[in-house]
């Protein structure tokens, strides 16, 4: 999932998509395959699904014999019936099919004979239990929240070969981005798995995100919650990973969507800090110096002047231009409560700086310190930095 501000992320669970992707489904166990009367007791079904069903049937005969066949089966019918809408039937192929899978994980000569269009290798059987997972989580996330934050972990954390306390190092104590780079990077480098394909790291990354963001959203917004804290650590884990493969675009769209997902969980003055991780690893990055403005102006407006501070600064550090040196000089009149300068040339002086030739404005930098000049809430008598508590 991608959400382009913090307000989607409530938007998001309310949608006809994601509504239909997670409609209620049937409350069996996973641990027992479905029975194809079970399953076509509630619905009447379409002949493409009652087909399904037949097959479901015969798979079922070969799961304990032949449980790389019937996996294939089972994966094939989960695929080919999603399209109908029909989440019990899917359900039940996906779940039978987690169970053929995990067999052949435990037991390598289940697999099938190499060659064979139904021999599964190591690498294959790791990709579809993620896929499966990923899949049942989506058609339990309206209906049992629980069900699908537990398949979404379990899925993402067999995946990496990760234990699932990996996803436990975010605190009430402890949300600073900085810090939580730094133990997401150490749980990166103890993933097992080399992901020397491509399209094996495509799937890494992209599992991360919806991981995190789902479990973003079942918190409900409350940043205490279990959910909110591994959801944060999904996206800190997904940010190191695509720094550690060189992919320096996805783990600033990872950034980016942390911002808006501290800013769902009302923890805004650590979205700000986020800004630090900006400067220090994505000054190539086209729109950096709109989120490093927007963090430094947020910081001013709620009082965060310390923070304020040293994030302009370390800008300048990086690049000086004639915007960041202005707010560097606007952070340290409020500080020093010069209020003349403050109320009387803080716009004047933003103006001359606006139209000189050399300033080089991005037109989204200019609105947020205009913005902010304008709504006269500076507080030059207040030095505050929020506890991270």
């Amino acid at each position: 999932m991608r959400f382009s501000n913090e307000a989607t992320f409530s938007a998001h669970q309310q949608s006809d998509k994601h509504k239909k992707a997670a409609q209620a489904a049937n409350s069996m166990s996973a641990s027992q395959p479905k029975t194809q009367a079970a399953i076509k007791a509630t619905h009447e079904y379409h002949p493409v699904v009652k087909g399904a069903l037949a097959n479901i049937k015969k798979a079922q005969v070969l799961m304990h014999k032949d449980p790389s066949v019937a996996a294939t089966v089972f994966w094939n019918i989960a695929k080919d019936i999603s399209q109908y809408g029909n989440d019990s039937v899917t359900r039940s192929s996906l779940e039978n099919a987690k169970l053929c899978l995990d067999m052949m994980n435990n037991d390598p000569s289940l697999r099938g004979t190499k060659g064979s269009t139904a021999f599964w290798s190591p690498r294959s059987l790791l990709k579809t239990s993620l896929e499966c997972q990923m899949a049942l989580a989506r058609i339990d996330a309206c209906s049992n929240i629980d069900r699908a934050a537990e398949s979404y972990k379990s899925g993402l954390c067999q995946f990496l070969g990760l234990q699932h306390d990996k996803l436990d190092f975010v605190t009430a104590s402890n949300r600073n981005p900085k810090s939580l780079e730094q133990i997401a990077s150490r749980i990166v480098s103890e993933i097992p798995r080399k992901f020397a394909k491509e399209e094996d790291v495509d799937q890494a990354v992209a599992a991360m995100k919806e991981v995190a963001s789902a479990l973003i959203l079942f918190s409900d917004g409350d940043a205490n919650s279990r959910l909110a804290s591994q959801g944060l650590a999904a996206y800190f884990i997904a940010y190191c990973f695509a720094l550690s493969r060189d992919r320096s675009s996805d783990a600033f769209d990872c950034i980016k969507v942390i911002i808006q997902a501290f800013r769902f969980l009302r923890l805004t003055y650590m979205a700000s800090e986020c800004a630090a991780l900006i400067i220090g690893h994505h000054a190539n990055e086209p729109d950096f110096k709109t989120l490093v403005v927007r963090s430094v102006v947020d910081s001013i407006l709620t009082s965060d002047l310390i923070r304020a501070r040293e994030l302009i600064q370390a800008f300048n550090l990086k690049s000086a231009e004639p915007w960041s040196v202005y707010l560097d000089k606007l952070i340290d009149k409020t500080i020093t409560a010069d209020v003349p300068w403050l109320s009387e040339l803080a716009l004047t002086e933003w103006q001359q700086i606006e139209s000189s030739p050399s300033a080089l404005h991005d037109p989204a930098v200019q609105d947020i310190i205009v913005s902010a000049l304008e709504q006269h809430i500076l507080a030059p008598y207040i030095l505050y930095t929020p506890s991270l508590d």
